[in-house]
């Protein structure tokens, strides 16, 4: 196996947890809040990208790192926020 190929899938494979911990964050911190249904959304919208590992769009992944990291973090304050906007950011910049 190609040194650089299995390099690649570790890192694709830390990158997608990554991002499926904001995706789990962004649903547990937007729980009982306003944001609430927002949240859900973009829960889901995570979760379709990574529906298929080899088939997700890097492109489009960090697109939702960075709505997580900005919009939706500041929407929920500082409260779960600084913890969503931190791990969104980490994942956004593994991508």
């Amino acid at each position: 196996m190609d040194s650089a190929y299995a390099q690649q899938a570790v890192t694709n494979t830390g990158s997608f947890q990554l991002v499926r911990e904001v995706a789990n964050l962004v649903r547990t911190a937007s729980a009982d809040t306003d944001q609430q249904d927002e949240g859900r959304v973009l829960a889901a919208q995570i979760e379709a990208e990574l529906a298929g590992d080899a088939k997700s769009n890097p492109g489009k992944l960090k697109q939702l790192m960075f709505t997580a990291a900005t919009a939706f973090a500041g929407a929920l304050g500082s409260a779960g926020g600084t913890d969503l906007a931190q791990l969104a950011m980490q994942a956004y910049t593994m991508l």
